[in-house]
């Protein structure tokens, strides 16, 4: 759905609110607030001139994160809405831009829901650990980073935990 609803959007968003409505129509959802629902984050990256900007939107999906080879760590997004539940979803398009050595981090919520003595691992504690891996490689970081939740949830976390890791190169 997304590679037919990408040939003829403009934008991420716009992809988005394709799929949107397509889940819709095929779980039948003639109502606001379907039970069934999904997340997703799109991104296109594109090399403009000497650079990498992205374009993002999600769709209830935790934002992309960009992290630079100095530790700074900022959402790329913002949230969005769940998809599938509504017909009127707000997806907004976001630009960002990636430098030499910055990583981008796609992760599922499974990451910072992941629990322990019903503590949650979090976002703060994502960021914090993301910050201390600036500069290091994509493999290095998703590595760190799945070992840290599972470490925090004592194993398998029950929940999906998927990560990708872009590193642009240059540093």
């Amino acid at each position: 759905t997304i590679r037919a609803a990408a040939i003829g959007a403009s934008s991420p968003a716009a992809v988005l609110g394709l799929l949107n409505s397509s889940v819709r129509a095929e779980l039948g959802a003639n109502g606001e607030g379907s039970e069934r629902f999904m997340t997703a984050a799109l991104g296109l990256v594109a090399k403009v001139d000497d650079a990498f900007e992205i374009a993002v939107a999600c769709g209830g999906h935790p934002p992309p994160l960009v992290v630079t080879p100095g530790g700074e760590v900022a959402a790329a997004c913002e949230a969005g809405t769940l998809l599938g539940t509504f017909e009127d979803v707000e997806l907004i398009d976001a630009d960002a831009r990636l430098e030499p050595g910055d990583l981008l981090v796609f992760y599922t919520d499974g990451v910072i829901e992941a629990r322990r003595d019903g503590e949650e691992f979090g976002e703060a504690r994502l960021y914090e650990l993301l910050a201390g891996l600036g500069g290091r490689s994509a493999a290095e970081v998703a590595d760190a980073l799945e070992s840290a939740v599972v470490d925090f949830a004592g194993g398998p976390t029950g929940d999906d935990v998927a990560l990708m890791v872009l590193r642009r190169p240059g540093v």
